[in-house]
């Protein structure tokens, strides 16, 4: 799928990373814990830890942004800080402790252009660093879903095959643990956004 840079500040946890990004199909050519070499102008994903740049991490942010899409990782999605990860120019951020699902589909996400961001913590302020979040094709089936539409409908509106929104649809009900379509359903009008 491309060339991956990481920055990051634990080795353990960078090469769990990189055994991740390696079985989803990327290459992994560098592994950094300094952020006073940017990523090189053949990185086509570059994964950050904000803590690795400390007060640089504006700048190295606003540079890596500039070579290739990025994705940061955290310990804690304060909705602050992501917002100004996202104002600096990051495509998305994964919990640290997140299920290898999740990393997974973030990865597959941010690689493809797209965006992805963690869910928003619980009135309580809780956060399920382990809850999957869905990628953002399942977000547009769930979406399609919550309109009414039929999987042929939704085929037709996506530019994508029934089967495959079959597919995706199996995925969403095993992330969000629904049994049925009427669950699938009530869930994606209650509130999709909670969801996600």
């Amino acid at each position: 799928m491309g060339v991956v840079e990481i920055f990051e500040t634990c080795p353990t946890f960078a090469y769990g990373l990189r055994r991740i990004c390696i079985e989803q199909g990327f290459q992994v050519v560098v592994f950094r814990s300094s952020p006073l070499e940017g990523p090189s102008e053949r990185a086509d994903m570059v994964i950050v830890d904000p803590r690795m740049a400390g007060q640089m991490f504006g700048r190295f942010l606003t540079g890596a942004r500039a070579v290739a899409p990025v994705l940061v990782t955290t310990d804690a999605p304060d909705p602050d800080a992501l917002a100004e990860y996202r104002r600096q120019g990051a495509n998305g951020a994964v919990h640290r402790d997140a299920d290898v699902v999740v990393i997974a589909d973030a990865l597959r996400a941010v690689a493809l252009g797209g965006d992805y961001w963690p869910a928003p913590a619980a009135a309580d302020g809780s956060v399920d660093p382990g809850r999957p979040v869905l990628s953002h094709r399942e977000r547009q089936v769930l979406g399609q879903i919550a309109l009414g539409r039929t999987h042929a409908q939704v085929a037709r509106t996506l530019g994508i095959s029934q089967h495959t929104v079959d597919t995706y649809v199996k995925r969403i009900r095993s992330k969000l643990r629904l049994g049925n379509k009427a669950e699938l359903t009530r869930a994606a009008v209650l509130d999709q956004h909670s969801l996600i």
